[in-house]
C-alpha cells in the first residue's frame, strides 16, 4: 500500500517528517537511501536523523522561514542533510566549488542563518560567512560542530557535519 492510498495521513497536509514517519512505521528497517559503497539508510534511521536534526537546528534558533545553505558535495550525505533541514527550515543547496564572490552574491540575496559543510571543505563559503563580521568569536575549529556565531553577526553561522561516509 502506498502512502497516498493509506488512511493514516492525508497527503496534502502531510509534512516531510510526517511522510517519513509513516514510512518508518510501515517499512522500518527497509532501505530508504542507497548509495554505492555505503550502508543503506533505513526509513527508521532516516526518521531518527530528521528528528535529531530538527532538534539541533531548533537549539541553534533555526526554524520555519529561516534559510540554511547546504554546501556538501553531491551524494547521499547531501541528500539526507537536505531532507533533514527541509523538515523544519528552507534549504538552499549550493555548489561547494563556487568562488567566494559567487557565494557573497548568493548569501546577500538568500540571507542564510546557517551554512552546512564538511570540515576543511567549501573554503570559499567559509570565507564568505567569515567576512560578514569582525570574527570576535573564532573560526572553524577542529572538533567543534557549531563554529561561527558572534553577537555582532547573528544572521549567519557555519556548522560542520561529521566526515563523509557515515550514513549507515
Amino acid at each position: 500500500m502506498s502512502l497516498s492510498e493509506s488512511n493514516q495521513l492525508p497527503l496534502l497536509r502531510a509534512t516531510l517528517q510526517d511522510i517519513v514517519a509513516t514510512q518508518a512505521a510501515q517499512l522500518g528497517e527497509s532501505p530508504a537511501i542507497l548509495a554505492p559503497g555505503r550502508l543503506p539508510l533505513s526509513f527508521a534511521r532516516l526518521h531518527q536523523h530528521i528528528t535529531d536534526t530538527r532538534s539541533r537546528l531548533w537549539k541553534l534558533g533555526i526554524g520555519r522561514g529561516d534559510i540554511v545553505i547546504n554546501v556538501l558535495p553531491s551524494g547521499s550525505d547531501a541528500a539526507v542533510a537536505s531532507l533533514c533541514i527541509a523538515s523544519c527550515a528552507t534549504v538552499a543547496v549550493l555548489n561547494p566549488d563556487l568562488l567566494e564572490l559567487e557565494y557573497a552574491s548568493l548569501f546577500e540575496k538568500l540571507t542564510p542563518k546557517l551554512v552546512i559543510a564538511y570540515p576543511g571543505q567549501a573554503q570559499a563559503a567559509r570565507g564568505c560567512t567569515a567576512n560578514q563580521c569582525d570574527r570576535s568569536g573564532g573560526a572553524f575549529s577542529k572538533g567543534s560542530r557549531r563554529v561561527h556565531h558572534c553577537k555582532r553577526c547573528p544572521a549567519t553561522r557555519q556548522y560542520s557535519v561529521g566526515p563523509p561516509g557515515r550514513s549507515g
